[in-house]
C-alpha cells in the first residue's frame, strides 16, 4: 500500500533537482566564456594594420582647416551706375588678355563727360579773359602812379622856385606854403596808389589762383571720367577662366556691384582658418604643408589676416608647387602648420591604436604573437608619432583599433 512521503523528503528531492540545473547552468556558462577567451586570445592577421618603427624626423604640427584659391583672381565691378547692354562670355569660358566681356551702358557718362569738357573751356575762357581785364586794371594804375610822380617832381620844382623867389623877396610866405601843401598831397596821392597797385596786384593773383584752383578740380573731375570710362571697358587683366558672371543683358547694375570674376586656375595657393590659441605660432615664413592624394606638397605663410573673427584666425600660404595638375579650385585640404621639427628620433606611422602622446599601451607583432607594452609617445602629426620609450627601430607595431584586447598580455596571431 503506497503511502505519501513526508514534506522532508520533498523537499531533499526538489533541492537535488534544482542543484542539477544550476549545475548544467554553470557548466553551458563555463564553456561559452571558455570558447570567447579562446577565441579573443587568436587574431587574423590580415585584420591587422601594422608600422616598422624607424630612425628619422617628426614634425610636430597644428592642423588647420584650408581651401585651394587662385593666386590671380580678377573682379570686375561696374565704376558707375548703368546697365547691361550685351555679352561677349559666359561663365566657365576661356579668355585671353585683353577681351572684353560685356559692354555697359556709357551714355549717361559719355554725356557727363562731354559736359565736363565744356565748362572747362568756358572757366579757361573766363580765365583769359580775367587776364586781360586784370591787365587792363594793373595798366591804369601804373599809369596813374606815373602821372602821380610827375605831379610830385613838378610840384617840388614849384616848391623850389617859390623859395627862391620868397629869399629874393619876390614872392609871399602865403605862395611858398601853398606850394608847399600841393607837394604833401601829391606825395599822399602817389603813395595812395602804390598801395591800390599793390593791392590790386594780390588781388589779381588771388583771383587768378582761385581760376587755377577751380580748373585743377574740373581736371580732375574729367580724368576721373574718363577713367571711369576706361573700366567701363570690362577687360580681362590676364590669360585666365570666366568664374562667374553676370548674364543677365538689360539688367541695372549700380556702382560698385560685381559683374565678372576671373581666375587663373594654373596657379593656386592656400587660404587656412585656424583657432586664435595659435596666434603665437603664426607668423610670416612659417612652413607648412598639405596632402593630396597622399602627395606632400609644401608651403610658407606669406600673411595673416590682422582681425579675429569667432575665435578664429585666417591666413595665406604660398605653395612650392602653386601649378601642381592636383591642385583644384576651392578644394578642401587640412593644412599642416609645422611648429616644431626633431631629427633622429624613433618614429612609426600613426593610426587608431595610436591615442595622442604620453604613456599608452600598443601590440607589437612578434610574428606568432601580438604582445602588448607599455611605450611613450612623444611628438605626433597626422603621419608619425614619436616613441620615446618602449619600442626599438626595426620592430613591427600594431596601430589598428585594439580596443577589444586591452585585457590581454598577448594575442596568437592566425596567419589565414
Amino acid at each position: 500500500m503506497d503511502r505519501n512521503l513526508d514534506s522532508r523528503e520533498l523537499r531533499k528531492q526538489r533541492i537535488k533537482r534544482f542543484s542539477g540545473y544550476i549545475l548544467i547552468i554553470i557548466i553551458l556558462v563555463s564553456a561559452v566564456f571558455g570558447i570567447r577567451q579562446l577565441l579573443g586570445r587568436s587574431i587574423v592577421r590580415r585584420r591587422l594594420l601594422t608600422t616598422i618603427a624607424e630612425t628619422g624626423m617628426i614634425e610636430g604640427t597644428v592642423t588647420a582647416t584650408g581651401t585651394l584659391v587662385p593666386v590671380y583672381e580678377q573682379v570686375i565691378s561696374t565704376p558707375f551706375q548703368s546697365r547691361i547692354d550685351s555679352l561677349y562670355h559666359q561663365a566657365g569660358d576661356q579668355v585671353m588678355a585683353g577681351e572684353r566681356l560685356m559692354k555697359l551702358n556709357t551714355d549717361v557718362m559719355q554725356m557727363a563727360l562731354e559736359k565736363a569738357i565744356d565748362e572747362l573751356e568756358l572757366m579757361k575762357n573766363q580765365q583769359r579773359l580775367q587776364r586781360l581785364q586784370m591787365e587792363g586794371r594793373r595798366i591804369d594804375l601804373e599809369t596813374s602812379e606815373q602821372i602821380g610822380r610827375l605831379q610830385v617832381a613838378a610840384f617840388a620844382n614849384e616848391l623850389a622856385v617859390q623859395k627862391r623867389l620868397f629869399d629874393l623877396g619876390g614872392s609871399m610866405q602865403s605862395s611858398v606854403d601853398r606850394a608847399q601843401l600841393d607837394l604833401d598831397i601829391s606825395n599822399l596821392e602817389l603813395e595812395q596808389l602804390a598801395k591800390r597797385l599793390e593791392n590790386e596786384q594780390k588781388s589779381f593773383e588771388t583771383e587768378l589762383a582761385a581760376l587755377d584752383l577751380q580748373i585743377s578740380i574740373k581736371n580732375n573731375e574729367i580724368l576721373q571720367l574718363k577713367r571711369e570710362l576706361d573700366l567701363a571697358d570690362t577687360s580681362v587683366l590676364f590669360d585666365g577662366v570666366v568664374t562667374w558672371i553676370n548674364d543677365k543683358p538689360g539688367v541695372a547694375v549700380y556702382k560698385g556691384e560685381a559683374l565678372a570674376r576671373i581666375a587663373d586656375l594654373s596657379h593656386f595657393k592656400l587660404r587656412g582658418a585656424v583657432s586664435e590659441y595659435y596666434a603665437d605660432k603664426l607668423l610670416a615664413g612659417v612652413p607648412v604643408y598639405i596632402k593630396v592624394n597622399n602627395t606632400r606638397l609644401n608651403a610658407a605663410i606669406s600673411s595673416i589676416e590682422p582681425t579675429v573673427k569667432n575665435g578664429i584666425i585666417t591666413f595665406y600660404a604660398e605653395l612650392d608647387e602653386d601649378n601642381n595638375a592636383m591642385l583644384r579650385s576651392n578644394m578642401r585640404v587640412d593644412i599642416n602648420i609645422i611648429i616644431s621639427s626633431k631629427n633622429n628620433v624613433i618614429r612609426i606611422k600613426n593610426g587608431t591604436a595610436v591615442n595622442g602622446h604620453g604613456q599608452m599601451y600598443l601590440f607589437i607583432d612578434e610574428g606568432d604573437y601580438a604582445v602588448r607594452r607599455q611605450v611613450k609617445i612623444g611628438e605626433t602629426n597626422l603621419e608619425y608619432a614619436e616613441v620615446i620609450s618602449g619600442i626599438v627601430a626595426g620592430e613591427t607595431v600594431i596601430i589598428s583599433a585594439m580596443e577589444q584586447y586591452e585585457n590581454l598580455s598577448r594575442i596568437k596571431i592566425i596567419e589565414n
